[in-house]
């Protein structure tokens, strides 16, 4: 490829090469104002883009563990204990400044 580059800058003259470097010059600093112009603008247009978006509407999410009348049994009695005992103790409170 920079053979093939070489071989057609090679046939220019030094004036046209000066031509061809200005004119390529003047072509990547209008494609870069147009960029910068062209997110700055699109910074502004972000709120309305927000507003058009639709609302989800909200999902009833059915409990985890279905809801019954019984009482609960030895097994989660003795759960709730344990948890109530390990967690209410002051010296495993989290909140507490020491």
């Amino acid at each position: 490829m920079e053979y093939a580059l070489r071989k057609v800058c090679g046939r220019v003259n030094p004036d046209r090469r000066g031509y061809v470097i200005a004119v390529l010059f003047i072509l990547f600093a209008a494609v870069n104002i147009w960029v910068t112009f062209r997110g700055i603008r699109s910074i502004g247009r972000e709120g309305e883009r927000i507003e058009q978006q639709t609302e989800i509407p909200q999902q009833d999410i059915p409990p985890v563990l279905p809801e019954s009348d019984e009482p609960p049994g030895e097994l989660e009695l003795e759960i709730e204990e344990f948890f109530n005992k390990h967690f209410n103790n002051q010296s495993n409170d989290t909140t507490t400044v020491r």
